[in-house]
């Protein structure tokens, strides 16, 4: 089993060699769903989104925040598949923290240095007074993934998720490291099954009880990371389906007691990747040019739109705005726009970083 690796969305993965298109058109599409949540949390729209009936507004524009809760569930589905059945050791964890680093540093830190350029663009060229200016502490915390353990402001909003997502990688594979240890076997999984089990409960407990919220701390999601692995293992035998299902139906249980949407729309998600691995359709369902474009830039798209998108639509306002057809061009422009810089930037410092990354993994 075969897997590349990101932060805030999971790789274009393969299973026995074969790509699985269906997880990589789903982390496509959320990633779209996150950018066009940006232009109607940036106010970048507002005569087109007060032409749509309200429902449509809120599913294209207000909800695109739940593309975070789907990017966490395909993260664990993909590491777990990624990871399958090697050997977890001291060794592993380190070459495995390597090869993360290569493959989500490089980028992450092109859009670090992509985000301070384009805030200082900004207050050169609008002489804003709010334009907030980043310090070298600043860079340095966010380099390390360290900005939200210590409160300091993002370069990028959308920055966040990947603090998540490294606290993840690293916790997954120390648990997994101290399952093998505890074997008996190479077969024997208890010790597996006892570790996660655990880590289950722990995802269901940190949700409901606020005192174990520790800023910066990435366990109030670990549910939908987890729910993600457990579908792998479940697709793979790994794990009986019936523990999957029991995690799902405990998660839905706390969004019932807490009404938090991200909660159900992890188990919406990991549920909808078990239904369409059961049917044999992970590497078939949504093969098509455009959704596996979508889903190879996904992660640049997702680094680099925030900062694209303003300048875009900075140059693009007084030509197209004031009608909601005006805004409709405005929008396919910039999405047009932040494609293309996408492209640009998977082909030139995600492409190379990813390739560097598996060579590693052949080591």
């Amino acid at each position: 089993m075969t897997a590349g690796g990101t932060a805030g969305l999971p790789p274009a993965p393969s299973h026995g060699g074969r790509r699985l298109a269906f997880p990589d058109a789903l982390r496509g599409l959320a990633a779209l769903w996150v950018v066009l949540f940006h232009f109607g949390a940036g106010r970048q729209l507002s005569q087109l989104q007060a032409a749509l009936p309200d429902a449509l507004d809120r599913a294209i524009f207000g909800a695109g925040h739940f593309g975070v809760p789907i990017f966490f569930v395909l993260s664990g589905f993909v590491i777990a598949l990624s990871i399958g059945d090697d050997a977890v050791d001291a060794g592993y964890v380190g070459r495995f923290a390597l090869r993360r680093a290569i493959r989500l540093d490089l980028p992450y830190w092109g859009a670090i240095a992509i985000g301070v350029a384009a805030l200082e663009f900004k207050r050169a060229v609008t002489g804003a007074a709010n334009v907030p200016t980043v310090t070298v502490g600043q860079v340095v915390a966010h380099m390390f993934y360290l900005q939200e353990f210590l409160g300091l402001p993002g370069i990028n909003p959308v920055f966040w998720t990947l603090t998540n997502e490294v606290q993840f990688y690293l916790l997954f594979c120390i648990l997994l490291g101290l399952a093998h240890t505890l074997r008996r076997a190479p077969e024997d999984r208890r010790s597996q099954h006892a570790l996660f089990a655990l880590a289950a409960v722990a995802a269901v407990a940190w949700p409901l009880v606020r005192w174990l919220h520790v800023r910066g701390l990435a366990m109030a999601n670990w549910h939908g990371f987890l729910l993600g692995a457990f579908v792998a293992w479940s697709l793979s035998g790994t794990m009986r389906t019936r523990w999957f299902a029991a995690f799902a139906a405990a998660m839905t249980g706390v969004w019932v007691l807490t009404g938090d949407s991200f909660t159900l729309v992890c188990v919406l998600t990991a549920t909808g990747m078990l239904l369409v691995g059961r049917a044999g359709h992970l590497g078939d369902w949504c093969d098509t040019a455009p959704l596996q474009f979508l889903g190879r830039v996904s992660y640049s798209l997702y680094l680099l739109h925030v900062p694209v998108s303003g300048a875009a639509f900075h140059v693009l306002r007084p030509l197209l705005a004031g009608t909601a057809a005006r805004e409709l061009l405005a929008m396919v422009l910039v999405l047009a726009v932040n494609l293309a810089v996408a492209q640009l930037f998977w082909w030139g410092v995600e492409r190379p970083s990813t390739a560097l990354a598996r060579r590693l993994r052949k080591r």
